[in-house]
């Protein structure tokens, strides 16, 4: 009885709290890989992390720290652009110069043979063709979150964030 007793207060104990200096474990799944943050896709979330083992001095991980949700027109073009890709192709084989450069990244394409492919910030030409689209679209949504954004193809900013939807990172 005592035995039964003991084992009904052990299953109903509380866990104890994650220590306050814990980190949160991102939700979904990491779709870019860059230096100082990772961008992480559950849905229509999308939440930007900072990797903390490469943060520079001064840099505040809260300013890296940031959520929102994909607008439809962002989730069609995702969904537009994955479909004309080639999950068996190794996209790395399309900018191996770029593997080395300081702009170099990564974007991972769930249930994509060789994922995650190099490439870099859309500035600089280090993705492949088939992956740069996508990558933009990414990128926008970045910029979104930190309240900039970037022009699509008429020169009208590309809202990937839903301003109408806020998040808590």
């Amino acid at each position: 009885m005592l035995f039964t007793v003991a084992l009904l207060v052990t299953a109903c104990a509380q866990p104890d709290p994650a220590p306050q200096d814990q980190e949160p474990v991102p939700r979904g799944e990491l779709i870019i890989d860059r230096m100082i943050w990772q961008l992480y896709q559950d849905g229509d979330l999308i939440e930007q992390v900072p990797v903390l083992e490469t943060l520079p001095d001064g840099l505040d991980p809260e300013d890296l720290r940031r959520c929102g949700y994909l607008t439809e027109r962002a989730m069609e073009d995702i969904q537009l652009w994955t479909a004309r890709l080639d999950p068996t192709h190794d996209y790395n084989d399309d900018v191996a110069d770029c593997l080395a450069s300081d702009n170099f990244g990564r974007i991972h394409v769930p249930e994509f043979e060789h994922s995650p492919f190099a490439c870099g910030l859309i500035c600089c030409g280090c993705c492949a063709p088939g992956l740069s689209r996508l990558n933009y679209v990414y990128a926008c949504a970045v910029e979104n979150l930190h309240g900039d954004s970037l022009p699509d193809e008429s020169g009208e900013p590309y809202i990937a964030i839903d301003p109408a939807r806020p998040c808590d990172p």
